[in-house]
């Protein structure tokens, strides 16, 4: 009987062995390799390992790029949540965890929690949501529906030392990886591990794999063993996916690998990595592709990026570990290519992966970055025109749109950013590169908001802010008394000067223009006259006497300073003129203006009209008595 026995499995085994190498004849390794040199490319991934086995070895394995070998250690993330699934099976095939029982019949202490079951944990059912930590869980309104929570499987780990008695590490240790030989598979707490081999991931920086120098992920109340932090590498891996293409083994029953690869109680998950529809139940996702039912697990975070794939129908299964994640592309590209993978392993054809689909998301949120830092840097570049916006201006209106440029925007950043990804410690780790912008971009919006306010203090105590020569230095603040002495002695110049030799008040609108004008007339006056032979001057031009013209001249004046200035000086110039500028005219302007005109007037002449001028002032002084005299303007304050 026994030998009949030892026969039946010996049968089996070779079955076994037959399937595999009809199967094998399905695709070919140089084919596999070429397909993923190829897509990491595309996908600017660093490095992989990977393993493929079927039910009695493994059939390939290799490692690509800055993967050394096979037996190099990774982080496997979500996958974390199949073992823990596992782990859960079997202490529900032992008796001491019921699945249909409520989570606080185990943890009394997540009271929040209120009747939902192990078997909700199981399949992410239970309304966590991602973003709660182990220490703030609750049942949200979303309970039925499949949400990918890590806190699910947190709590499931919390069960698992509250019924064991050990810690999750310790008992992971002890009844899962030992039993199935899984030598170099361990926890992130574990405190024995051999971590020799552990390799760094990749974080994504603009497009670009950086090479992280972090060590393992730490548990924080997110990312916790149960969840996501087991390490292992692809051999191990390989070991553990046998373990289900057998139907169980030294870990868990038959039934109970039935029960995690059924169908019932499937919930409906999305979309597969194979473009297909797909469910989830305990840890795993089930989809069909082209007749051929498959079940698989991917994640990706913290540097890595990692998949399971199996195919129980064609005794075949395959995972990979890559050393690098992308949230903006490369961590759909990863699946991309794990898929394409397990499509060649069942003869389908595999799809490819274009360049654009990593290099176009990735500009465009360059982009979006650029954007971010200019707009945060804007209030800084422009303090100088700030100033001249605001200067002696202190409008309510641009004091709220600074506390909200500088206060509102950062702060609300700080308090929204966590809500959308968690917490600041997880933007670090799935986009650092979006966590530094974001810091940068508060910093300089708060740092543009304390300038802004030092210097507005700094103009309190000293006064108003004159434009520096220098663009680049904005603090060379005094005073503006020097424009203000300025804009009044050009005021008294262009408004009216007064001057007299006999004491009589004569208003000159503007002395300058007038002494140019004068000259210019002089010079007219010179060109069109001439001495006639008792020295009288007579105008060639029309034959009229000097005196008509220079009394046309003194008509004009009068009633231009009659019509024009007169009312003006008389209601607003006349008392400042006579109190404070009629001696500074007197002693000073008059005489400046007086040499100045003269030599501008020498200057714009040729020495023909210097002469002629000359010979206009002798004779005009000469004779002065045969001229009638000019009548002289008084200008008295009126009775008005």
């Amino acid at each position: 009987m026994k030998k009949k026995l030892l026969a039946f499995i010996m049968a089996l085994m070779l079955l076994g062995v037959s399937v595999s190498t009809v199967y094998a004849k399905k695709y070919h390794e140089d084919k596999i390799e070429e397909y993923v040199v190829k897509q990491m490319l595309a996908a600017k991934i660093p490095g992989m390992s990977m393993s493929i086995v079927s039910s009695g070895q493994e059939v390939y394995s290799a490692s690509f790029g800055d993967v050394p070998t096979t037996t190099s250690d990774m982080e496997i993330g979500g996958l974390s949540k199949n073992f823990t699934a596992m782990a859960v099976m079997q202490l529900c095939e032992n008796g001491i965890v019921e699945a249909d029982k409520k989570v606080v019949e185990y943890l009394p202490e997540y009271s929040q929690l209120g009747d939902v079951t192990i078997k909700e944990l199981l399949n992410q059912t239970s309304g966590i949501t991602p973003e709660q930590y182990l220490g703030e869980l609750s049942s949200e309104n979303n309970r039925g529906k499949f949400i990918d929570a890590n806190g699910n499987y947190n709590i499931l780990g919390r069960v698992i030392e509250k019924v064991t008695g050990k810690s999750y590490s310790e008992y992971m240790s002890e009844k899962v990886f030992k039993p199935l030989g899984m030598k170099s598979t361990y926890t992130i707490d574990s405190a024995n591990a051999d971590t020799s081999e552990f390799i760094e991931g990749h974080n994504d920086y603009f497009g670009q794999p950086v090479k992280k120098h972090s060590g393992m992920s730490v548990s924080d109340g997110w990312i916790e063993s149960p969840s996501m932090g087991i390490v292992s590498d692809v051999k191990d891996l390989g070991i553990y996916l046998q373990m289900y293409l057998n139907a169980g083994g030294k870990v868990l029953e038959y039934d109970s690998i039935k029960e995690l690869l059924s169908k019932e109680d499937g919930i409906t998950s999305g979309e597969s990595i194979f473009g297909t529809d797909s469910t989830y139940k305990m840890g795993w996702n089930r989809t069909n592709k082209d007749g051929e039912e498959v079940y698989y697990c991917t994640s990706a975070i913290n540097g890595y990026a990692s998949s399971m794939i199996l195919i129980p129908s064609s005794d075949v299964a395959v995972t990979m570990l890559f050393d690098s994640s992308d949230i903006v592309a490369g961590d759909k590209l990863t699946e991309k290519i794990s898929a394409g993978v397990a499509c060649l392993l069942i003869g389908q054809k595999a799809e490819t992966i274009d360049a654009n689909k990593y290099l176009i998301p990735h500009i465009e949120v360059d982009l979006i970055y650029l954007l971010v830092l200019i707009c945060a840097f804007i209030p800084m570049f422009t303090i100088r025109a700030w100033f001249k916006l605001t200067k002696n201006k202190r409008s309510i209106l641009k004091v709220i749109a600074d506390c909200i440029i500088h206060i509102g925007i950062p702060t609300a950043a700080i308090l929204i950013i966590p809500r959308i990804v968690n917490s600041w410690s997880m933007l670090r780790k799935i986009m650092p590169d979006a966590f530094y912008v974001g810091i940068i971009a508060i910093c300089a919006l708060y740092a543009g908001g304390i300038v802004k306010l030092i210097l507005r203090m700094f103009i309190g105590q000293r006064g108003e802010i004159e434009e520096s020569s220098d663009d680049s230095n904005i603090d060379d603040v005094y005073s503006d008394s020097e424009d203000i002495i300025h804009d009044t002695e050009a005021e008294e110049e262009n408004e009216s000067d007064i001057i007299s030799d006999e004491g009589d008040t004569k208003e000159i609108p503007d002395i300058k223009n007038q002494v140019e004008k004068d000259m210019d007339k002089s010079a007219e006056i010179s060109n069109d006259t001439a001495l006639n032979d008792n020295g009288s001057m007579v105008d060639v031009s029309d034959g009229k006497n000097v005196n008509d013209s220079y009394e046309k001249l003194e008509d004009d004046l009068y009633e231009k300073l009659e019509d024009d200035s007169y009312e003006k000086l008389k209601d607003d110039s006349y008392e400042k003129i006579e109190d404070d500028s009629y001696e500074k005219l007197n002693n000073d302007s008059y005489e400046k203006l007086e040499d100045d005109s003269y030599e501008k007037t020498e200057e714009e002449n040729d020495e023909n009209v210097d002469r002629d001028t000359e010979i206009v002032t002798h004779n005009l002084k000469e004779d002065e008595e045969n001229y009638k005299k000019p009548k002289k303007i008084i200008l008295e304050p009126s009775d008005d």
